[in-house]
């Protein structure tokens, strides 16, 4: 919570870019889906700096040209950061994620 900084701007971009995930997900537009993911992770990042613990912009820069977008995930933001990618890079240390919805 160091340094948060909330307004109902940065809460309403963040609500917004959240529609936005939801809807690109029920279309299965996965550049939409990725757009929106990333303007979440902007938005959380704007109100919570402190999410950007050391060593996540190391990894985000490492991924930069391979995934179309990213945001931390888990209980206040910080447990993992997830990535957004149109084909699977070879990598030990990556956990396929599927996101399954039910019609």
């Amino acid at each position: 919570m160091e340094g948060k900084d909330i307004t109902p701007a940065k809460v309403r971009r963040l609500t917004e870019a959240a529609d936005r995930c939801w809807d690109a997900v029920m279309r299965c537009n996965l550049h939409e889906f990725a757009a929106a993911f990333r303007d979440s992770f902007e938005a959380q990042i704007s109100m919570f700096p402190a999410m950007m613990q050391p060593g996540v912009e190391e990894y985000i820069n490492r991924w930069r040209n391979h995934a179309l977008a990213w945001k931390m995930l888990g209980a206040g933001g910080g447990g993992h950061l997830a990535l957004v990618v149109d084909r699977i890079p070879e990598d030990e240390n990556i956990i396929r994620i599927k996101i399954r919805r039910k019609e």
